[in-house]
């Protein structure tokens, strides 16, 4: 069995959502697209599918990012609305999975669930001559007179090679009244992990390497440089990020980001990202040599940098080239 294969299917609306984590090595925002009414095929004058289209107040909607990468959890999110005054009955969203060229029910998973619910349903797929496709609910619903509803999707593309995949959705009533809409995502192999350029105590006027003191119980700040090639206030989750020794970090410990701010500390004239680390939780003791920042982007790729340090204080090193301060 692979390891961590989670899939979501999130807030079904008559709008299909698509919103994927991660890109070709890259982040992207997600991004809306336009609504179709049933009736209102958004590939051809009939749609997806065999049956005429026939005007209805039903719409469906997916948004989201054009590109991803594999063997990551990508979100997407349906939104579905009846903007009518009736209430059809048996009201399904079906999915279809499709790249042109074989692909068997292994490669994709998915889990959904309505929006708003905490429990997570695996969407069952099966081959057809369309691609992969599932629906949701198995039995269809009723669906009341303007309401709106959505549901979020979970989804996991398992794939070595790189290749696009449309994935569609397509809301279809007991009469075969229907809107439907879909996407083309761009699918790419697993990014290297990003390097990041810190600076450890930016300020210090100390020579050397800057001083650590395990004792301490303040906060250490850190600044995560921007380069020409990556932009930390933009990309990385805060909230991911961990500081510690490597032999910490490695055992997934370290001190948390407690806060950041956003400034020119290289005099680049370009904004840095400074965090501020749980300096007790950092686990420093006298033998270590190099503190290490890691985390992850907005939408998923891992990130690493570290830099040399000294330990002071009680832990080692002398007084007189700087020591600890108790706020750091």
């Amino acid at each position: 069995m692979r390891p961590s294969r989670r899939v979501f299917l999130g807030g079904l609306t008559a709008t299909g959502v698509l919103a994927s984590s991660m890109p070709v090595a890259a982040d992207d925002e997600s991004e809306d697209v336009e609504s179709f009414g049933f009736g209102e095929g958004a590939y051809g004058e009939d749609g997806f599918g065999g049956t005429s289209a026939v005007e209805s107040d039903l719409t469906v909607q997916l948004d989201g990012p054009e590109s991803t990468i594999v063997n990551q959890e990508t979100a997407f999110e349906v939104t579905f609305q009846n903007d009518g005054d009736d209430t059809p009955e048996d009201v399904q969203l079906a999915f279809t999975f499709d790249r042109g060229d074989d692909i068997a029910v292994s490669d994709v998973d998915v889990e959904y669930r309505v929006a708003g619910d905490e429990k997570w349903e695996t969407l069952e797929l099966s081959d057809s001559t369309d691609g992969l496709t599932g629906a949701y609910p198995d039995d269809g619903f009723p669906f009341p007179a303007e309401e709106k509803r959505t549901v979020e999707l979970r989804i996991v593309f398992w794939e070595s090679d790189a290749f696009s995949i449309l994935v569609s959705v397509k809301g279809v009533d007991e009469e075969d009244h229907y809107a439907d809409t879909g996407r083309t995502v761009d699918v790419g192999p697993t990014p290297e992990d990003i390097e990041l350029q810190i600076d450890i105590k930016p300020g210090e006027d100390d020579d050397g390497p800057p001083p650590i003191n395990p004792n301490s119980r303040g906060r250490t700040p850190i600044a995560i440089l921007t380069t020409d090639e990556f932009d930390p206030i933009e990309r990385l989750d805060v909230d991911s990020l961990r500081f510690g020794p490597p032999r910490v970090i490695e055992e997934g410990d370290g001190g948390e980001a407690e806060q950041y701010t956003e400034e020119d500390v290289d005099g680049d004239g370009e904004p840095d990202l400074k965090v501020h680390f749980d300096s007790e939780a950092t686990g420093f003791d006298e033998d270590d040599e190099y503190g290490k920042v890691v985390g992850q982007t907005h939408n998923g790729t891992p990130a690493a940098g570290k830099a040399e340090i000294r330990i002071v204080g009680n832990g080692g090193g002398s007084g007189d080239r700087g020591g600890g301060r108790g706020n750091n």
